[in-house]
């Protein structure tokens, strides 16, 4: 048996559970900047299936962020535009799709996302 594998199953067994376990990060892990783009992301997603249990839970979920969140209300508001500005979006690709997810991922790192969050930044 290779070498590698043998110290993979060894470390597998002497470490214990809580040592790998998942701690979620807390709001105050993450940057304002970080917190209104996610709200985006979060907010965009809600908006792509409406009536399920997805947009139920990414608007729950964006309502999250924005407790966090200082900027003010235009902020959001504007925001809105955004996702529908890019939900709008047409892209063609080796499969057919609306290709929702990755207009809502784009969103969240456009350079228009990060200049409605300088023009409102506290």
């Amino acid at each position: 048996m290779d070498i590698v594998i043998k110290w993979i199953i060894i470390f597998a067994f002497t470490v214990p559970l809580q040592a790998i376990s998942v701690v979620p990060l807390s709001p105050d892990d993450f940057s304002q900047k970080s917190i209104f783009n996610n709200w985006l992301l979060n907010r965009c997603i809600g908006k792509v299936e409406p009536e399920s249990k997805m947009m139920d839970d990414a608007f729950k979920s964006a309502a999250v962020w924005l407790k966090f969140s200082k900027l003010p209300t235009d902020a959001f508001n504007e925001g809105d535009g955004l996702v529908e500005k890019y939900l709008k979006l047409n892209f063609d690709g080796s499969v057919k799709s609306d290709y929702n997810v990755l207009k809502c991922t784009l969103l969240a790192s456009s350079h228009e996302a990060t200049s409605l969050f300088e023009k409102h930044d506290i």
